[in-house]
């Protein structure tokens, strides 16, 4: 659903800058021209900063997500006794955190299981590497965001001094206007291979999740 809603985004973004194109490539400026310029300048720069924002959203549920986990480890493995008992009803709990810890457990008279040792530490190891790459896997994922919100700023940043060559009207030479029409030409497909370069993240981290849902939901097929 997230990755629908950033694509939609991104493509409105888009059609925004080709509409743009296509509306001022050829104008010639004057005092009512420049204000339907501003106006459609600041409809790219609007949709540019919803896309900002559902990544900005979509990071910081991934850093809660990622938090939650390794608040479950710690909360699943303090159930888990000096000796290696636990209670029968935490076992599903238990297991969902800590995938295989199950296996070679045997039940006691008192109604409590008894775990495996050398089990346990392995499934504890395996989790917390999980979460760990995981939590690798999202800051890397943050860098390359902030990589291209770099690149963004750049690009409306040269964005503002051409529009403002052109915003000039009568006081701008044709030598400036005609090279300020090139210039916003080339950052705006700049700003649209950023887009897609957003959308193809987007579309690899949702590959990526797919997946690992799937076989964590085959690990837990298996296992019930």
């Amino acid at each position: 659903m997230y990755e629908l809603s950033l694509n939609k985004s991104i493509d409105e973004a888009n059609e925004k800058i080709d509409e743009f194109k296509e509306r001022f490539s050829n104008l010639e400026f004057d005092e009512s021209s420049v204000d339907a310029f501003k106006e459609s300048m600041d409809e790219i720069l609007n949709a540019q900063y919803e896309i900002d924002v559902k990544i900005h959203t979509e990071a910081e549920q991934e850093f809660d997500s990622i938090s939650n986990a390794f608040d479950k480890m710690d909360t699943m493995a303090s159930k888990i006794g000096e000796s290696f008992t636990v209670a029968a009803g935490a076992l599903r709990d238990l297991n969902n955190a800590f995938p295989g810890i199950l296996d070679g457990m045997e039940y006691l008279q008192d109604g409590s299981v008894k775990l495996n040792k050398d089990v346990v530490e392995a499934a504890m190891a395996a989790a917390e590497a999980e979460a760990k790459a995981d939590a690798e896997a999202t800051v890397n994922k943050l860098q390359n965001q902030a990589s291209l919100l770099r690149a963004k700023q750049k690009i409306y940043q040269k964005l503002a001094n051409s529009a403002l060559v052109l915003a000039k009207g009568e006081t701008a030479t044709e030598e400036e206007a005609a090279q300020a029409r090139i210039d916003i030409d080339q950052q705006l497909n700049n700003l649209k291979e950023v887009n897609s370069q957003e959308a193809a993240s987007s579309e690899m981290n949702n590959a990526k999740e797919v997946a690992d849902n799937s076989f964590i939901n085959a690990q837990k097929t298996g296992e019930n």
